[in-house]
């Protein structure tokens, strides 16, 4: 994935295959941005980045139009052109969402009902400050923030605002010493007003508190009768139809981390079904499985691997903290034995937030 975006190359959508005899079968769903695909001289340049970049000169690398059904929009997929940032439009304002929403009589915002399992089961709002002053300056909104540092927390603070069509005048952001970051931002509705209406003010605070402290969903379920984990990361698009930035990559070095094996993966965009505020989201779907072919059998285990999958994505550190080494029956002789499945998940429960 980082050598197709070195190449300038767009992933609408991935699927990720590994057969019997330790093959992997990777196929990208891509848009050139250079628009030169399928001259044979770009489809040779990018064919030899990918084989540079697994260090495999005799590995098979194609570059085909896709089938129009494989593109083809249902109910579950969807691929969205994507724009520049110059370009992107917001799908509603601030005034129009709230406006929508006392006609409708819904009270409950499309990010808290995407995200309000994952908020009860793992907390993390409490730990986000967010108020709105009008009286600091007579023609901007300033919103301050306080929370967790953490990797990544303007670009999603900013493309929540961005989305609901708030302008960004003047920004300043401030780690301090314990690890907590400070914003203000002085912000403005789209007609250059402030944003005074109490209803309006409460929905811009609860997003930027979810954007802020789950930035993404992440679930752990096991499927196809139980002989392995499926691990599902949901992330918001932005306007401009593009996805949060390394999904993927984070996932799997976190999972790489903990020993798992990966046995299919796919990246694709769901819309949502019928009239609502929600946007469209980019789905990363992983088959999880422990280094000798089973499933992660006890919650504690996937909580594990939610916390250490959710730290990577964060760019959270891990504290270490010795733990007694146990041998695997799948160890190879003379090598150093591989920890078992308990002693992985005990190895990750502790995270410096």
């Amino acid at each position: 994935m980082h050598v197709l975006w070195e190449a300038d190359v767009a992933v609408f959508k991935a699927h990720i295959t590994t057969g019997p005899s330790d093959k992997v079968l990777d196929l990208f769903w891509i848009y050139d941005n250079k628009k030169e695909l399928p001259e044979n001289h770009r489809v040779l340049q990018i064919c030899d980045l990918v084989r540079d970049c697994v260090g495999q000169p005799d590995a098979e690398c194609s570059i085909n139009p896709a089938p129009p059904d494989s593109c083809a929009e249902d109910s579950t997929s969807t691929i969205l052109k994507r724009c520049a940032c110059k370009d992107a439009k917001p799908a509603a304002s601030l005034r129009k969402i709230m406006s929508h929403r006392k006609s409708s009589n819904s009270v409950q915002s499309d990010m808290s009902s995407w995200q309000g399992s994952q908020s009860e089961e793992y907390g993390g709002l409490e730990d986000v400050q967010v108020t709105i002053d009008n009286s600091t300056t007579s023609a901007y909104s300033l919103i301050n923030i306080v929370c967790r540092d953490r990797k990544g927390l303007v670009y999603d603070v900013m493309r929540t605002v961005k989305d609901i069509h708030i302008r960004v005048a003047y920004g300043k952001v401030h780690v301090r010493q314990d690890y907590m970051c400070e914003a203000d931002l002085f912000v403005q509705e789209v007609d250059g007003q402030q944003i005074t209406d109490q209803e309006a003010q409460e929905e811009l605070i609860e997003r930027v508190k979810q954007a802020a402290a789950l930035p993404v969903v992440i679930s752990i379920k096991d499927v196809y009768d139980e002989t392995c984990t499926e691990l599902l990361v949901l992330a918001n698009l932005d306007s401009g139809a593009r996805g949060r930035p390394r999904v993927t990559y984070d996932v799997t070095a976190a999972l790489n981390a903990m020993q798992l094996c990966v046995f299919m993966a796919d990246v694709y965009i769901e819309s949502p079904v019928g009239e609502t505020e929600q946007r469209p989201q980019e789905m990363h779907r992983f088959l999880v499985h422990c280094i000798d072919g089973c499933r992660l059998g006890s919650s504690q285990e996937k909580r594990s691997m939610y916390e250490c999958v959710h730290a990577s994505l964060a760019g959270t550190e891990l504290v270490s903290t010795p733990f007694p080494a146990q041998p695997s029956q799948l160890a190879k002789p003379k090598e150093q034995p591989a920890p078992s499945q308990k002693s992985v998940a005990r190895q990750f429960r502790h995270w410096k937030w």
